[in-house]
């Protein structure tokens, strides 16, 4: 179902669409803001940038042949990109997902808006819901539990999940590239509690006499275990955190 309701402007009546660009090292992120239509010329000079961040949450409306050119913009995108991502995407956008074949083109999908409405006191709400956190949950119809910002209530989701969510098995996110995530939090734009895209830490332990020596490598967060270093050390024990590259609390 398409929610694109507004009754037809004339072109000159209308806002186009503005594109912004930010960029560090290979990660690129695009703002798209305002009105998509047969204006709307793509996504900018994407140049040698490996991953790509689409960011959608600005866009307030897209026509039948605002569709047209989104296609051609993600078609034009360069075959050299590894990474693309679609990030905010409004609930008219994911009706495009549902619907147009190939609509995200090489794009996978980090977070989209989603209708939830309060039984207790009306409200109707737009609530974000993160897909590559979610999509295992997601993808058997499963919705996260969302808390009405006016009385405090729980929300209820205001569409089909199996139907709203149906983009999940084609779309969805199953990880983030590092350098994309990095380019977004920089910009408080997005941090994943996930940790697909994360590796656990290598643990080199050593015995030496009485001495029990770890060292650990790589990053200490959601999926360090400490249990390695608990069960049957004996004696002193030296942990060496020099390769330690970053914590997450």
């Amino acid at each position: 179902m398409s929610r694109e309701t507004n009754p037809p402007l004339n072109a000159a009546a209308r806002t186009q669409a503005v594109i912004e660009s930010v960029t560090a090292g290979d990660a690129g992120l695009v703002n798209v803001s305002g009105l998509i239509d047969e204006r709307f010329a793509g996504f900018g000079a994407v140049g040698t940038l490996k991953t790509l961040v689409i960011n959608v949450a600005g866009m307030t409306r897209m026509t039948s042949f605002g569709v047209r050119q989104w296609l051609k913009g993600m078609d034009a995108l360069p075959k050299t990109l590894t990474d693309v991502y679609l990030l905010g995407c409004p609930t008219f956008v994911v009706d495009q997902l549902n619907m147009v074949l190939n609509f995200a083109g090489p794009s996978k999908i980090l977070t989209v808006v989603a209708p939830y409405n309060c039984s207790s006191c009306g409200v109707e709400s737009g609530e974000l819901i993160d897909v590559l956190v979610d999509r295992a949950n997601l993808a058997k119809g499963g919705l996260p539990e969302k808390e009405c910002s006016r009385c405090g209530g729980k929300l209820e989701f205001d569409e089909t999940p199996e139907s709203y969510f149906s983009f999940v098995n084609k779309y969805a996110a199953s990880s983030i590239h590092p350098a994309a995530a990095q380019l977004l939090a920089n910009h408080g734009l997005y941090t994943s509690l996930d940790s697909a895209g994360e590796k656990p830490p290598r643990i080199i332990k050593l015995v030496h006499g009485s001495v029990t020596y770890f060292r650990i490598i790589g990053t200490i967060g959601s999926m360090f275990r400490a249990r390695p270093l608990l069960v049957g050390a004996e004696g002193e024990v030296v942990i060496d955190l020099a390769e330690v590259n970053r914590f997450d609390p």
